[in-house]
């Protein structure tokens, strides 16, 4: 019984991995990332990876077993509160501002600000820099 329940566990595909490929994930798949691109801030699985050096054969790719030269989040740093770092998770309507958790918590939860959360899906789709993500919500 508990071999079937094992089984299942490691068969299923709601495995969370410290690192997860970037092309994967933009295409609804949960692949474990191997390789890290220094200039394209994006994590990469073997098969991606591979496409991703064809295309850019002059980028830095480290390795697992340079997983010190990765970052300590799987964060994008688009997607990241300049102020706090942390991932970008609401939009403050009266404010016109992405925000953070510490952001919502500091400076809009007690003015009664109006927070958005379906941007969230919209900035992680157009892989755009922080001073074109202004641009996309007020379009």
């Amino acid at each position: 019984m508990a071999s079937n329940f094992d089984s299942s566990i490691h068969g299923g595909s709601d495995l969370f991995f410290d690192f997860s490929c970037f092309y994967c994930q933009e295409n609804d798949r949960n692949t474990e990332a191997e390789f890290y691109c220094e200039k394209c801030s994006q994590f990469y699985c073997q098969k991606c990876v591979e496409l991703h050096n064809t295309l850019f054969k002059k980028h830095g790719i480290f390795g697992k077993e340079n997983i010190s030269q990765w970052p300590n989040t799987n964060v994008d740093a688009q997607e990241q509160c300049q102020e706090h770092k942390k991932e970008l998770t609401g939009f403050c309507e009266d404010h016109s501002e992405l925000i953070c958790h510490v952001c919502h918590i500091n400076n809009h939860q007690y003015v009664s600000c109006n927070i958005s959360y379906t941007f969230e899906l919209k900035i992680k789709r157009c892989h755009v820099g922080p001073w074109k993500q202004h641009f996309i919500l007020t379009v």
